[in-house]
């Protein structure tokens, strides 16, 4: 809040023409280093990401010193072809290589990650480590909120709004 009432953005825009509406970029003393990486879709049958793509990530997170690093989803292949089959195996494997920054992880659920199923979305949240597919915390100067936009199926959607009134 600190900085709402800012006049020397570095970035703004105000949404749709309305002022109170608007979105603003303050250099800070105290940045946040975060490394953000999307849509690898994974699957051993379609031409899995490759492993020299996803170390050369990583070293790049490591020497930037990053403080956390954000998968946006899509780590797999799950809902196209034959890539259903082997979520077992593509989803450990992606969540064993960026588990290899010296960086936090966090893990946001995409759409292609799971198959609207309570079994896979239950490996999701195991392999992942997740106790839910969504939270918020601070890192310095930033508040982060990870958002499950995605969960299908009637099924997951009625299990995660129950979680989310017990919490």
């Amino acid at each position: 809040y600190r900085y709402y009432e800012r006049i020397d953005p570095i970035f703004g825009i105000d949404i749709n023409g309305k002022s109170g509406n608007f979105v603003k970029v303050f250099k800070v003393d105290n940045e946040l280093r975060a490394s953000i990486i999307t849509d690898i879709d994974h699957c051993v049958t379609r031409g899995a990401a490759p492993e020299t793509a996803l170390d050369r990530f990583i070293a790049f997170t490591d020497e930037r010193d990053a403080d956390l690093t954000v998968s946006l989803g899509d780590n797999l292949s799950h809902r196209l072809g034959d890539c259903s089959k082997h979520y077992r195996e593509d989803l450990p494997f992606i969540v064993s290589k960026l588990n290899r920054t010296k960086s936090p992880n966090h893990w946001v659920l995409g759409d292609h990650d799971i198959a609207s199923s309570d079994v896979s979305y239950d490996f999701w949240l195991e392999t992942t480590a997740q106790k839910k597919t969504f939270y918020s915390f601070d890192e310095k100067n930033t508040h982060i909120v990870i958002l499950n936009t995605i969960t299908g199926g009637e099924p997951l959607v009625r299990r995660d709004i129950l979680t989310f009134f017990r919490t």
